[in-house]
């Protein structure tokens, strides 16, 4: 998946505060800079294994940086992620959501399964 053009401008101003460099964050996401400095600047696909990755180090909600990442649009699943916090504990409420979502057409469903994912992750 690529990411967002404003993407590296988020992840920079996150790794300063940190007082990070790229090169650091890289590092400490396993990485080689050359590698992360290519994702970052589009010329790879960035991962939700190494978007975890990066919130974590940066410690940035997952929900926040798949936004940033420009996969998904946390504005418009407000509700949805609302109702699935209040079904967390009944296990036929979830049920019915997944089935809603399931009925989706593609790319919508796989956006709103990563939202769900990247939500509950954090």
């Amino acid at each position: 998946m690529y990411t967002s053009s404003g993407f590296k401008k988020f992840i920079k101003e996150k790794a300063v505060r940190k007082g990070l460099t790229f090169a650091g964050l890289a590092k400490a996401i396993g990485m080689l800079p050359s590698h992360f400095s290519e994702l970052l600047n589009g010329k790879r696909k960035m991962d939700p294994g190494t978007i975890n990755k990066i919130a974590d180090v940066l410690g940035i909600l997952r929900t926040e940086i798949y936004e940033k990442a420009g996969w998904v649009d946390l504005a418009a699943n407000e509700k949805l992620i609302q109702r699935f916090r209040e079904a967390s504990h009944d296990n036929k409420q979830i049920a019915k959501l997944f089935e809603a979502i399931m009925a989706l057409e593609e790319p919508e469903r796989s956006e709103r399964i990563r939202m769900i994912l990247a939500a509950w992750g954090r």
